[in-house]
């Protein structure tokens, strides 16, 4: 066997198996994000989660009106997140394992503003 046949065949192996290692990647990792959405919580802790939400958002934030959750999720890297609105401008959190928030993100330029006394430090809820 010549050195250009070693080198067409080695071609061919590469071009067979290119396309199989990325169909394997793609599909381990689909089925991974799959199931680390698909992670469901009881209803306890259901319960708890939303109620320290809304504690938190109705003492730190002025003349909150309306908040609404949506069931709690696991997040891409294992982190405990719900999404909401409140005065219906969107925002999501992350929780620790003691339900307390861990980082807050703000989806909306309308969303409520910071009471005063809670702008330098966050107020008990």
């Amino acid at each position: 066997m010549s050195q250009n046949d070693i080198l067409k065949l080695s071609k061919e192996v590469i071009l067979f198996k290119w396309p199989l290692s990325l169909l394997a990647l793609t599909l381990t990792l689909l089925t991974g994000c799959s199931l680390i959405q698909s992670e469901e919580y009881d209803e306890e802790t259901i319960k708890e989660a939303k109620a320290s939400v809304t504690s938190y958002i109705e003492n730190n934030y002025e003349s909150i009106d309306q908040v609404t959750l949506k069931d709690p999720y696991q997040g891409e890297m294992g982190s405990f997140k719900l999404e909401g609105q409140a005065n219906g401008e969107a925002f999501s959190v992350m929780l620790n394992n003691d339900f307390t928030i861990s980082v807050m993100s703000i989806q909306s330029e309308n969303f409520p503003e910071k009471k005063d006394a809670c702008r330098e430090n966050i107020c008990d809820y």
